[in-house]
């Protein structure tokens, strides 16, 4: 019975691979239930699909073409089990698989259908099971019946007027309320489209994207992706326990625009199982850092444990998902996912990275919120120079120099120092009086039509974005890439600028500087930090900002800053010993180890600071 009642819906369903494979899971499922006595299920295989499509599966795509390809799959699995000279006319799946947009119509209440309503819904599922074996002729004399029953439904709900897939009234049957409970899908799952916000913007325009946003508040805001919305309309179809089953990108774990996800999935379901692929090339041909994830509609049951699986590589025993989360996985804390906090890790990293969160402040509060992007251009032909470029400029007017400054891109940054790679960048700020460097203002001249229709500028072609912080580039700072696979925190003095690939925190603290170099330091940001490709881990503020940096006496501090300076005297050269006490004497710090038993500090006393190395001249 619960085989015969299970509705299963893909709100994205493409060609239909999941439809299928939801088919033929329920066929194998029902041959083991009757498998040692047939006479409690006898039906031939045929009957038993056609059972299954007209009553247990249900899909929805924007995509026309998808749609009927999704249909025709099932008719095929469907006509492969008929045996006889005059087979049956396929059924008409219109109302099973619709073509149109899952997301831009709103829910509304499905719980309080009124008499007349609940009428309409049981007439319009007896005229669409009628339509789906119907001939031509019949479909002629249904169909203004089943657009009455459809347009009374709408009516209810108020969605008469508004376009797209109406999923209270299009699949009404299954919002009707069921066993004494709530009415909606038992199971929805789906591959959502991975299209970031900017294609959003692109292809359906501003206002659809906006109307996503006020259409689904608890997720939405201005830089979500799409498959952020599918989430929350699964959300939306799933009954009271209800399961929700996604293969998506893995960003709104940690990304910014994720927070709210986050923390509505935290408070609607019982997440069940994650299963993260990273970088793994699941998909040929696309890097989509994808995961598995399945979850339960709360409705009153106690929450089960959380498995949560970090995938190594696709060697066996995947593509066996379950055997792989049986040899990989573990289980997160309890408290692992509160609220929009999600901490993905095992118990003992969990509690490491609890301890280092309590012995310490985070680093966007300890730094006053100076933690600042890189430069970008929209340009960097006309604004980056090379050596001769420079001195070129130079030579034919002095003052040129005012504005050509060192350049950093986030490549040559390295841990305690910065390749010198001699490069140098043109800052031209908003407001920049540009007739008084003639020399810069022809170098520029020659990119004139690129840098005219570049978003990046100021009030004239010329001029750069508008920055609030340049200050910032020419005063003692930390500087470090966005993306590195290891610590790569390094001090600067010369006014160095970076590009847009680096990040630059405005203080001359070297006790920081040592903190964030600590081993027990990487170790926090591979935690937290969003992992790319080849080990990588994307720094971004957002991630940063909570690196706790520990709390120390004057007597740690100084002894700490020292050893940092060591190392950038040595330029990160021969410096293992000191990085070694470094480590020791941070972790102590956070509370995870004992002192330090031999100083490498003191083999070192001979060694006096200098300046920074970068660009002397």
């Amino acid at each position: 019975d619960a085989l015969k009642r299970v509705r299963i819906c893909d709100p994205a369903c493409g060609s239909g691979a999941y439809l299928l494979g939801m088919l033929h899971e329920l066929v194998d499922l029902r041959q083991c239930l009757f498998a040692t006595n047939r006479r409690l299920d006898p039906v031939s295989e045929y009957e038993r699909k056609l059972a299954i499509i007209q009553n247990n599966v249900y899909g929805v795509d924007i995509d026309a073409f998808a749609t009927n390809i999704a249909r025709l799959r099932l008719w095929l699995s469907l006509i492969v089990e008929y045996h006889g000279e005059d087979p049956r006319p396929l059924p008409n799946l219109d109302y099973k698989i619709g073509t149109d947009d899952s997301l831009s119509v709103p829910m509304g209440d499905t719980t309080t259908q009124s008499l007349f309503a609940q009428e309409d819904v049981a007439a319009l599922f007896d005229l669409k099971t009628q339509w789906m074996g119907a001939d031509e002729s019949q479909r002629r004399v249904l169909k203004p019946l089943i657009d009455t029953r459809r347009a009374n439904i709408a009516a209810e709900h108020g969605t008469a007027s508004v376009r797209g897939f109406d999923w209270a009234v299009e699949f009404a049957e299954v919002f009707e309320n069921r066993d004494g409970g709530k009415g909606g899908f038992d199971i929805v799952l789906a591959n959502p489209p991975y299209i970031r916000q900017e294609i959003v913007r692109q292809q359906m325009g501003e206002a659809y994207k906006k109307a996503l946003v006020t259409s689904y508040p608890a997720v939405g805001n201005g830089t979500a992706d799409l498959y952020v919305y599918f989430y929350a309309r699964a959300v939306q179809l799933l009954r009271p326990g209800g399961m929700l089953a996604f293969i998506s990108p893995n960003k709104w774990f940690r990304a910014a625009y994720g927070k709210k996800l986050r923390a509505h999935i935290a408070a609607a379901c019982d997440v069940r199982s994650i299963t993260d692929f990273g970088d793994l090339p699941v998909f040929e041909g696309a890097t989509t850092y994808a995961m598995v994830f399945t979850a339960r509609k709360h409705y009153g049951a106690k929450q089960d444990s959380v498995r949560y699986t970090q995938v190594p590589s696709l060697d066996a025993p995947y593509p066996d998902v379950r055997a792989v989360i049986a040899h990989y996985g573990s289980i997160l804390p309890p408290d692992a996912l509160s609220s929009d906090n999600w901490m993905l890790t095992d118990a003992t990293t969990a509690t490491r990275l609890r301890t280092m969160t309590a012995a310490g402040v985070p680093l966007g509060e300890y730094v006053h919120g100076q933690i600042y992007y890189g430069i970008k251009t929209g340009c960097n032909d006309a604004f980056y120079l090379t050596r001769p470029q420079k001195d070129a400029l130079i030579a034919q007017d002095s003052r040129s120099a005012e504005l050509i400054k060192p350049l950093a891109v986030g490549k040559d940054i390295r841990k305690w120092t910065i390749t010198d790679k001699d490069r140098w960048m043109i800052v031209t700020p908003i407001g920049v009086n540009i007739d008084r460097y003639p020399a810069v203002f022809d170098h520029l001249q020659q990119f004139q039509a690129r840098l005219e229709t570049r978003s990046d500028q100021g009030k004239y072609w010329w001029e750069l974005r508008a920055c609030d912080y340049y200050p910032a580039f020419a005063q003692p700072k930390i500087v470090y890439p966005v993306q590195t696979n290891e610590s790569r925190f390094c001090y600067d003095t010369t006014g160095a600028f970076t590009n847009d690939k680096a990040f630059v925190i405005p203080t001359e603290d070297l006790f920081l500087l040592g903190a964030l170099n600590s081993a027990v330091g990487w170790h926090n940001l591979t935690t937290v930090c969003s992992p790319l490709r080849g080990g990588f881990y994307e720094l971004r503020s957002i991630y940063i900002a909570k690196f706790p940096i520990p709390r120390a006496a004057l007597v740690d501090r100084t002894t700490i800053e020292h050893l940092v300076q060591y190392c950038l005297n040595a330029k990160g050269v021969g410096c293992e010993a000191w990085e070694q006490e470094i480590d020791e004497r941070v972790a102590v710090l956070y509370g995870l180890g004992n002192a330090p038993s031999a100083p490498a500090a003191r083999a070192a006393t001979t060694m006096q600071p200098t300046a920074a190395p970068f660009g002397e001249e």
